[in-house]
Parts: structure tokens; sequence; C-alpha cells
């Protein structure tokens, strides 16, 4: 069965990959628009908010408007608290699962850009709901005003009930350390060759 499945959507995704995206009339910077979305299959997630999904290809998508504690990479010299749970956790949720998607832009790492739903659930609210994630608004041309008030709400709520990553973690001299943003630890812990 999960054959068929996997055949159905390399088929569909190499039938829609032409119409997928569109070049928005009058951006010089090649930025891509939605223009509909479609399934895809997830077949590894990095960290909470970074997965390999097959498209028409299997492609590296970032979730729009969600930002995860970091784990190692070579754009990253040390995991962030929080970092590999979390990764761990949505692994659990989505990974092998056919997912809902759509597709908005490609950032700079080469990444496609994509809001993703599992199950009819928005998978970046359920991010930040939990506590898992932080809103992070560089996307904000591409994402609904409504979308961006929904994650801010939801992110206001998880703080002030303390839960995931705002509850805190006690750092190695026993005190508690409140969480730090993961556009923040990127700058701190960027390789050197990079800063």
């Amino acid at each position: 069965m999960k054959n068929i499945i996997i055949f159905l959507l390399l088929l569909c995704g190499t039938l829609y990959t032409p119409s997928i995206f569109a070049q928005e009339e009058g951006n010089e910077d090649d930025t891509l628009v939605l223009i509909e979305q479609d399934l895809g299959y997830i077949f590894a997630v990095h960290d909470g908010d970074s997965y390999k999904m097959q498209l028409a290809e299997k492609v590296w998508i970032r979730l729009v408007g969600i930002d995860c504690p970091e784990i190692f990479s070579i754009y990253v010299t040390a995991t962030q608290p929080f970092g590999r749970v979390i990764g761990d956790t949505v692994r659990s949720l989505i990974k092998g699962k056919v997912v809902t998607y759509k597709l908005y832009t490609h950032d700079k790492f080469g990444r496609t850009v994509a809001a993703l739903s599992v199950n009819g659930d928005d998978l970046g609210l359920l991010l930040i709901r939990n506590g898992w994630a932080w809103y992070a608004s560089p996307e904000k041309n591409t994402i609904s005003l409504s979308m961006r008030r929904k994650y801010a709400k939801a992110q206001r709520e998880a703080k002030s009930k303390g839960l995931g990553l705002w509850a805190g973690y006690v750092g190695i001299d026993g005190k508690k350390v409140d969480p730090i943003e993961p556009w923040k630890w990127r700058k701190i812990n960027m390789p050197k060759k990079n800063k």
C-alpha cells in the first residue's frame, strides 16, 4: 500500500510540477507564490521545522512562519536546548506520513518554504501551541494576515502557560535559563568562516 501511495505521489508530482509555481509579476528576486496545494510524503525530519519531502522529487521543506530550536549542522556549531527533543517529537508525528502542503517560496538555503497539514491540522500552529516553536515572520508577505494572527496568538498562549520551550531549562550552573530565539542562537553559534 505504501509503495502504491508513493508511486501515485510521484506520478501526481510529475504532472503538477510545471503548474505549482508562478513568478510574481513585477518581482525581480524570483520569489515564488502559492498557486495550488497537493499531497506530499515525508521522508526525513532534521529539526522541528525542516523536513525532506517527496514532491516531484525529494526536496527539503522549511515550514513557513515557524522557527524551531536548532540542531547541530554545517550552519550551526551547537545543538540548541530543546532542539533534539522537538525534532524527535515532530519526526514521530510526521515521518512516513502523507501530508497536505501549500508551497510559497524558497529560502536562502534553497529549501522550499511551505505550510504543511497533518490529518487536517496546521503543523505550524500545532508546533507553536505546544511551545515547540517560535512564530517567525520573515515570510509575512507570503502568509495571510489571519495566519500570522493565529500564530502570534498561539505563541502568546503557549508562553503564558509555560508550555514546551517556554518552561525554560536548567543550565549547567543549576539556574533556570529562558529560551533563546533560534535566529539569535544561529548568530552566536555560526561557524567562524561564516561570521
